[in-house]
């Protein structure tokens, strides 16, 4: 590491501060004949630095620097599991800028230290933001180098989920300056020199595999690039109801490729990956179906137009069983999607629509949710099962279950969303920061008094239940470190899975009152009881086994059977809750599972 950190000075002294060395190197080989008269380095201000683009930093001589390797490597081992999209096989620490060494420390550094104030995180954050804030504003078109945007999205990242409230204001600011510097810049398609790349790894070019490797990397790493933008944009949106300012239009590249193909250690890993797909289009047991290539993945626009009326396009979608980054983007898009058909549902209902439908549970109407359901439903059809998820599945697929548990969590909450509409999209409530989207989602989501209830239907009941018991069960088993205990999931995956809970606890206690009410109905014969509270006991019983469940990609655990289930209904609400507490008091890599636990515990859920 000692070697790695001098390599770091040495680089940056000659890159940077070239013509002190070379005063230096004068001096030392014609020195003056008095020592008193040795002409004074003195040093360079920030005003200099940032005029002449040279990068100071404040921790070259502090621990946090002296830690960079080892942030790096937690980054790459907790975070980037997650949100893939740095090239992790090329990323040199001694030949990478060091902004962006800064951006993944700074994220490496939340993982090293949680549940502290991530001192060393912030001042990663500071020194790089500062310094690459001012070397765009000189010159927009510097948004085209990779390592510009790349670092600016980390940041943004930490800004985000640090839930400090100005902090959060850099994460928007940094957000905005993005998306404007992208589009400025033609950086939300492809340029003619990226096109003539893609002829060249097509073969339309002859070159060398290295070559072809290398501009495979540059274009995957644009798109991979605009696409976690766009993720992000939804992030923002659907944690704070900010609206979004990308739109999945005006992205021309394709969806990010499939996940072997960018973990490829070599060009010639690469290239035998690549042939193999090229050579079958059939799955893997298949092994020379068909000489013809695979279909494209697609334009972000043009795959949901495919989901959305399957059958349409002459050039079909690929299946995505090792691409559950593509299919993450797409799920994205799929939320946003059902929140602008939301969005303009709400105007209807709230101006439109008869007082008698005013308390209903969902404002869409079955033809407006349908093409939405069928889209992700399509989606379902070409990403692999849960179920299918085991010990004996491929080395591929098991090194992307965090991955697979993120975009399985956002595809059952978007399902959830197309009858259960999420609270501050409703109230059209925009909050700063996210602890106190928190706050308000907790306000705004727990069960009502009786004259604010919203009315279920029968199938309103059952659509929730059915993907709630898939989000709490994956809740279950989220991705852990492999030394420790520690939980990876990612903070957005934790809001999703929050606000999911709260439309639990809805119908938990809706189904709790319905015994209660049935109890308590002295003109129903006794006989008939059973009818009555069957459904209702279903339905809780199904939630309990769901938090109860153990093994998350199965189908829950059932231990005690029929027996005491009348019991079991009785104390459904409070171990749902309890559970709520244990689940988010784990997850403390972020601040995130914090504010979510404070939030049970200063209602006094523990003691409910």
């Amino acid at each position: 590491m000692q070697s790695i950190l001098r390599d770091l000075r040495n680089r940056h002294v000659k890159k940077h501060h070239a013509d002190e060395v070379q005063i230096q190197e004068t001096a030392s080989q014609h020195p003056l004949p008095n020592s008193s008269l040795e002409p004074e380095i003195l040093p360079i201000t920030e005003e200099q630095a940032v005029q002449d683009d040279i990068y100071i930093s404040p921790l070259q001589d502090s621990i946090g620097f002296m830690l960079i390797p080892q942030y790096i490597a937690t980054y790459f081992e907790k975070f980037h599991p997650t949100f893939p999209f740095l090239h992790k096989p090329t990323f040199d620490i001694t030949s990478t800028q060091i902004p962006l060494l800064q951006a993944v420390a700074c994220l490496g550094a939340v993982y090293d230290a949680p549940e502290n104030d991530y001192a060393v995180s912030k001042t990663f954050f500071k020194s790089g933001y500062e310094f690459l804030s001012a070397y765009v504003e000189r010159d927009t078109s510097r948004f085209k180098e990779l390592w510009v945007s790349q670092a600016l999205l980390l940041f943004q990242y930490f800004a985000m989920y640090s839930c400090n409230d100005g902090l959060f204001l850099f994460a928007q600011k940094i957000h905005r300056r993005l998306v404007d510097g992208t589009r400025s810049a033609s950086m939300l398609q492809p340029s003619h020199t990226e096109e003539r790349l893609n002829e060249s790894m097509s073969g339309q070019i002859p070159t060398s595999v290295h070559e072809q490797w290398n501009n495979f990397i540059a274009i995957e790493s644009r798109s991979r690039i605009v696409h976690s933008m766009y993720y992000m944009d939804s992030q923002m949106a659907v944690t704070c109801n900010i609206k979004p300012i990308l739109s999945a239009m005006e992205i021309k590249y394709e969806l990010p490729c499939r996940e072997h193909f960018w973990s490829a250690l070599s060009p010639e890993t690469w290239n035998s990956l690549r042939q193999e797909e090229l050579s079958s289009f059939s799955e893997e047991d298949d092994s020379n179906g068909n000489s013809e290539p695979r279909p494209g993945q697609g334009l972000l626009y043009e795959s949901m137009m495919h989901l959305i009326h399957r059958g349409h396009r002459d050039q079909q979608l690929k299946i995505l069983w090792y691409s559950p980054f593509a299919a993450l983007i797409l799920v994205a898009q799929i939320q946003m999607m059902a929140r602008e058909v939301i969005s303009a549902s709400i105007f209807l209902y709230s101006n439109i629509g008869n007082e008698k439908n005013r308390h209903n549970l969902t404002m869409l109407t079955e033809e407006h949710r349908g093409p939405i359901l069928q889209a992700l439903m399509n989606l379902a059809d070409l990403i692999p099962k849960r179920q299918s998820i085991n010990v004996s599945c491929t080395k591929e697929y098991a090194s992307n279950r965090s991955l697979w548990h993120s975009v399985w969590i956002a595809w059952h909450y978007t399902a959830l969303c197309l009858t259960h509409q999420d609270a501050l999209l409703t109230t059209g409530i925009v909050e700063c920061n996210i602890p106190a989207a928190i706050s308000t989602h907790w306000e705004l989501g727990k069960p009502r008094a009786k004259g604010h209830r919203d009315i279920y239907d029968d199938q309103d009941v059952f659509r929730i239940v059915d993907n709630l018991g898939q989000v709490l069960r994956e809740m279950n088993t989220p991705p852990l470190s492999i030394n420790s205990s520690q939980c990876l999931e990612d903070p957005f995956t934790t809001i999703l899975g929050f606000k999911t809970f709260m439309i639990g606890w809805r119908v938990v206690r809706l189904m709790m009152l319905n015994i209660s009410h049935s109890e308590r109905r002295e003109t129903r014969r006794k006989q008939h009881a059973g009818l009555y509270e069957a459904p209702t006991q279903s339905v809780l019983m199904s939630i309990v086994r769901s938090i109860e469940s153990k093994n998350g990609y199965g189908e829950g655990s059932d231990e005690s059977g029929d027996v005491g289930v009348e019991k079991e209904s009785e104390n459904a609400e409070l171990k749902y809750l309890e559970w709520a507490d244990r689940t988010f008091e784990k997850r403390r890599v972020w601040p995130i599972g914090g504010w979510m636990a404070t939030v049970l515990m200063e209602e006094g859920m523990g003691t409910t």
